[in-house]
């Protein structure tokens, strides 16, 4: 779509090229870069650390923490969830910036993390450091607003 090869960091490069091969997407579509859970690589001056995500019984997610420029970030990917050594990492100040995937409804089962689910959690001084993503409507953004978080835009594409 954009004439740019993704790079993609996962600890199972099996899993994926099997679930890209029925999606139709060609290798040279992507970079593949094999991860152990929980052990950071460094791609030049930034390094990755993949981390279990709680998404659903069916799917194994990741979150990732990246350490560059003297910042860590935790992105969550599909998750409903902040695992408590991360939540208290960030709320002792050890983690600057906070990506978590975030929905509107709060039902039983979802993937997804819910903006009451997350405000329970986040103290409303730390919130200015915490990024919804994964956005499902202008209900989620409306809230996240209100309730002090940022949402994730994307520019430039």
């Amino acid at each position: 779509m954009l004439n740019k090869k993704v790079s993609i960091i996962y600890p199972s490069s099996y899993a994926l090229k099997s679930l890209f091969s029925i999606m139709n997407n060609k290798d040279n579509m992507y970079n593949l870069i094999e991860s152990y859970e929980n052990t950071s690589i460094s791609l030049g001056d930034i390094e990755v650390m993949p981390v279990k995500a709680s998404h659903s019984k069916e799917m194994y997610c990741y979150g990732y923490f990246i350490y560059y420029d003297n910042k860590t970030i935790y992105y969550s990917g599909d998750s409903n969830a902040i695992e408590e050594n991360t939540l208290n990492l960030f709320k002792n100040g050890k983690i600057d910036e906070l990506y978590q995937d975030t929905c509107y409804p709060d039902y039983m089962g979802s993937g997804h993390l819910s903006i009451s689910k997350l405000s329970d959690l986040i103290p409303e001084n730390l919130r200015e450091k915490v990024y919804c993503i994964h956005i499902d409507g202008n209900e989620l953004i409306k809230e996240a607003t209100k309730l002090g978080f940022n949402i994730v835009e994307i520019n430039n594409l």
